[in-house]
């Protein structure tokens, strides 16, 4: 079980400043919440050779206190190096080349890694059992804003580079990319030695080195690895080690004393490189050889995989590795504190010992009510490993779904770990699947299993056919440059979903102004402007155009054909839609919900067709149905934007029984977004002749309109009741195959419908018929059936005598 990945976590003490002022009638960020906003960038950096950042919290016992969670291992460098793991120049070279490429690639996304030691380099076994490395600790000048954020201290390397030893708090400030490759210099130098520096040079002597030469050589091109090696030679402690010039020359110019004499990390990393291709060359085993592999190899490799009944865990990716040490385990903040890496203090032990009639204080004793220990602590993850649900622990077999029989999974149903790590990849190889077979092919498997919060990303990403095209074109857009919408934004921004910790740091605040004015610069030529509310769709997600009033016609049309005693009710009582429903299909919800319960609510939105919003929206209307019964139009509007208690289940759950029962072209609307194709059947993907109404002729009626299309679809695999209201002659000459003639088209009759079988108890919908000359009549009945409280009723969009291809589906005399 030791391929779950292992998490390590340290804390850190925020800056509290004192005498902040306000922002559009809301308090500045403060230090923590500026990390939070900051946070998400190093979250989303990815290189073999980086440890991932998993997690960013605030200590809930403390205000002051931060929590970093990355992904953690238990071997350094430094103790490879004591230990004298490190003596094969093979092993060396990867080393060069993987630090090297990983620091690149920080600078290439403008991060300084700033702690660049040989104890923030961990040493991994990879495949083979070959040794790799990552790196640590990376990022905190951009975290903490350069050390200003925080009052915490850090634990530097003793190689810290001239410029940032003058610092004289030690603090990130000074730090650099060019002190990142005085650093990489270092830790090269100890790899190519093949032992530590510490103990043999001390700090004293390091810093004895720097002033012997700082002065005198500091305006030429001067470094100090002669100096270096010649402190080793005279104790006598110089390793042996093979001669490599080509190494000693990037550690030479690395170590140069003037920042700007030093070469860039790309120059590093591109010599490294071109040194090592004689070694790739010449065939020694590297992570650069690609070996394409046939269907029967990759089979071999799984049945040996589950063969070995490892856990499987190294399939998943880091981010729901840690998704599931979640669901299984502790808090960080609980974790620490058991461990005693942080220690919570009696409130009064913050207090002053003495204060004076001006406010002065003395003698405060500690900073904090809280204090903590310095450094990484891995987090336990025996729980995670030894998870067993119904007898059954986690291995490799339970996550090959592929090939197994429905009576071997069986007896797995009931162990969540497992059902949710399967799950997680089920979801990666249909999403990998959709380069090949479409978006289309996976969206009914995607809806059976749900979205985890890790691979929401990814999965709206692809539902939405965002690609590297549009993102680069995204980013070329002048998102700075001043706009009609920039003082509407400064008031919208630092007030949009404040309840909700990202929402309140700065950067996603400028991340979120970027995206709406990319979208505004976009859609100008559309003539499409800003709008209040813009804000709150964009936060989760820039979904759709919601503005059309059309949608509120269309939902009360299906309020009337879901549920039409309680659309009676809100209609004698002039409760409309636009009084509540124009915010919840405005911003799809953003409005009404909070950012957790709203990303399921749109996971679902994306996997379904245009118009699940609209039946979300019943399900919320639904959930209220007893209370808005019971009161008139005053209690009505309190009622409706009372949803404190809303459970997402219950509303999906409930919105995905409407879809089933709502016939697709009840919800037409005129600007509505294609249906994706082959999404839950052929009745999605009909054709439609219906023509979109005003919103005035959409209030006069009161149940939605069929297409004739669906109609004709429905009567051939008898899934409607058709009455007719024609003129009995009329209705004898030709009608519809099971069709109903209703007696008396001037009101309903509802002891008929009662007679008709089978009719009243069916959710098919009822779907009244006329004649070219019976619209408004026929209209006026379906009203009549709906407000004596019958369910299902839609009425024909078009005269029976204009519904074409109908011969197949027509009884004739």
């Amino acid at each position: 079980m030791g391929s779950f990945p292992k998490f390590g976590a340290f804390v850190l003490r925020a800056q509290e400043k004192s005498g902040r002022t306000c922002i559009n009638g809301l308090p500045v960020a403060s230090p923590s919440k500026q990390m939070l906003g900051r946070f998400p960038y190093l979250q989303s950096l990815r290189h073999k050779n980086l440890c991932s950042y998993m997690h960013f919290s605030e200590t809930v016992i403390a205000r002051d206190l931060v929590i970093v969670v990355m992904e953690h291992h238990t071997k350094t460098l430094k103790e490879a190096l004591q230990i004298g793991d490190l003596k094969d120049e093979i092993s060396k070279s990867s080393f060069y080349l993987e630090i090297s490429s990983a620091v690149e690639y920080l600078h290439e996304n403008h991060i300084i890694h700033g702690l660049l030691d040989i104890c923030t380099v961990y040493v991994t076994e990879g495949q083979n059992q070959k040794m790799k490395v990552k790196l640590s600790g990376y990022g905190m000048p951009e975290l903490t804003n350069y050390g200003k954020d925080i009052a915490s201290s850090i634990n530097f390397s003793v190689f810290l580079s001239p410029e940032r030893l003058l610092n004289e708090e030690e603090s990130l400030l000074a730090a650099t990319y060019q002190s990142d490759v005085w650093e990489l210099g270092f830790v090269l130098l100890q790899i190519y030695l093949g032992t530590t520096l510490e103990p043999d040079v001390s700090g004293t002597e390091y810093f004895e080195i720097l002033n012997k030469n700082f002065s005198s050589n500091y305006d030429r091109e001067y470094s100090i690895l002669g100096d270096v090696i010649q402190c080793l030679k005279d104790k006598k402690r110089l390793p042996f080690h093979q001669k490599c010039q080509w190494i000693e020359t990037i550690i030479e110019r690395c170590l140069r004393l003037k920042s700007s004499d030093r070469p860039s990390i790309p120059e590093i990393a591109v010599t490294i490189r071109e040194n090592l291709n004689e070694l790739i060359s010449n065939g020694s085993e590297t992570d650069f050889n690609y070996n394409t592999k046939t269907v029967e190899e990759m089979r071999l490799a799984v049945r040996k995989d589950i063969n070995e009944n490892n856990d499987g865990f190294e399939k998943l990716s880091i981010e729901n590795s840690f998704h599931l040490w979640k669901t299984c385990g502790s808090t960080p903040e609980i974790i620490l504190l058991k461990k005693g890496i942080i220690q919570n203090h009696a409130p009064i032990s913050a207090y002053p010992s003495i204060r004076f009639d001006d406010f002065t204080q003395v003698d405060t004793g500690i900073d904090s009510q809280s204090t903590f220990e310095f450094g990484v602590f891995e987090l336990p993850q025996q729980r995670t490993l030894e998870r067993m649900e119904n007898g059954q622990k986690v291995t490799a077999k339970m996550f090959h779904k592929v090939g197994s029989l429905p009576h071997e999974n069986h007896s797995l149903n009931g162990n969540i770990l497992y059902e949710t790590a399967s799950n997680m990849l089920t979801v990666e190889h249909l999403l990998n699947a959709t380069a090949v077979f479409g978006v289309s092919s996976v969206i009914s498997q995607l809806t059976r299993i749900g979205v985890i919060s890790t691979q929401r990303a990814d999965v709206w990403s692809t539902l939405l056919e965002i690609n590297e095209t549009k993102w680069r074109d995204y980013l070329n857009l002048d998102v700075l440059a001043p706009h009609s919408s920039d003082r509407q934004l400064e008031v919208d921004i630092p007030r949009c979903h404040q309840y909700d910790s990202f929402m309140t740091t700065p950067a996603i605040q400028e991340s979120l102004r970027k995206v709406l004015k990319g979208w505004q610069i976009i859609t100008e030529s559309d003539n499409y402007v800003y709008w209040q509310g813009c804000d709150s769709l964009a936060t989760p997600f820039l979904l759709a155009n919601m503005s059309k009033p059309q949608y509120l016609g269309v939902f009360y049309h299906l309020v009337a054909y879901v549920d039409p005693v309680l659309y009676k009710h809100l209609k004698n009582n002039g409760f409309d839609a636009e009084l509540f429903a124009i915010p919840w299909f405005l911003t799809c919800f953003a409005h009404e919900l909070p950012l957790s319960k709203l990303v399921r609510l749109w996971d679902e939105t994306m996997m379904h067709g245009n118009a699940f919003p609209l039946m979300i929206a019943l399900a919320m209307l639904n959930r209220l149905r007893d209370k808005l019964l019971a009161v008139s139009f005053n209690e009505m509007i309190i009622i409706i934007h009372d949803q404190p208690d809303l459970s997402i289940d219950d509303i999906i759950r409930n919105s995905r029984g409407y879809e089933m029962v709502i016939p697709p072209s009840c919800t037409f609307r005129a600007h509505a977004s294609p249906w994706k194709e082959n999404y839950s059947g052929q009745v999605f993907c009909l054709p439609n002749t219906m023509s979109g109404l005003s919103l005035s002729d959409l209030s006069q009626l009161h149940c939605p309109r069929l297409s004739s299309e669906e109609l004709l679809w429905r009567i051939e695999r008898k899934a409607v009741y058709v009455i007719d209201t024609r003129q009995e002659a009329e209705f004898q000459s030709d009608h519809f195959i099971d069709s109903f003639n209703h007696p008396n088209n001037q009101e309903a009759d509802i002891e008929w419908l009662r007679h008709l079988p089978r009719i009243v108890k069916s959710e098919l919908p009822k779907c009244f018929v006329y004649g070219k000359n019976d619209k408004e009549v026929t209209e006026k009945l379906a009203e009549s059936y709906v407000m004596k409280g019958v369910p299902y009723v839609c009425v024909l969009h078009e005269p029976y005598e204009s519904v074409k291809n109908k011969d197949l589906f027509v009884l004739k005399p």
